[in-house]
């Protein structure tokens, strides 16, 4: 019975210490960021937008999401995903994921998915952004800047031009190590 103990014990330490050298902000803060952009000759703001800090294991450090609907209808006509990684103390945008929901009727629409990498394997060409991290403790903010070309899965490209992004950071972002 005591092996049994000490096996489980040991099995429990070891589990969570992966962990131990990575903390990370609160993760359910409310939205306070906006995401815009001009895409087609239209300025798009994406209000409210939310920001999630991932884990250890997340395939990000930080997501900025942001949407706005219809406004005849609840569905989603545009929507961009901002995925960063925390590399060298700062922020930098690896993936940026917009949707676009084009209505093709009454209640019928198609969604048309575009993307652009900035880090990692195969980053995506014609495809620029900046960030930085301004104020101190619960006052800090991410900020930004984005443009270029955004490709679909099957090589179609858009253009979007001016994109900015700005967010609350709800903790110092020196809590955010590995």
């Amino acid at each position: 019975m005591r092996q049994i103990t000490l096996l489980l014990f040991g099995f429990l330490f070891f589990s969570c210490s992966g962990d131990d050298n990575y903390t990370r902000p609160n993760s359910n803060q409310e939205p306070t960021g906006t995401i815009s952009f001009t895409y087609n000759g239209e300025v798009i703001v994406l209000k409210n937008a939310s920001v999630m800090f991932g884990g250890p294991d997340s395939p990000y450090d930080l997501e900025m999401t942001g949407i706005t609907t219809y406004p005849d209808v609840h569905f989603t006509k545009y929507a961009a995903i901002m995925s960063f990684r925390f590399i060298d103390e700062e922020f930098k945008l690896e993936q940026i994921d917009f949707t676009e929901t084009e209505r093709l009727g009454e209640d019928s629409f198609t969604q048309h998915g575009y993307y652009a990498r900035l880090l990692g394997e195969l980053p995506t060409t014609g495809f620029s952004a900046t960030s930085y991290i301004t104020g101190e403790g619960e006052e800090e903010r991410l900020t930004g800047t984005f443009s270029g070309t955004l490709q679909k899965i099957d090589g179609t490209t858009i253009e979007i031009h001016n994109g900015s992004f700005e967010a609350g950071l709800d903790s110092p972002i020196n809590t955010l190590t590995r």
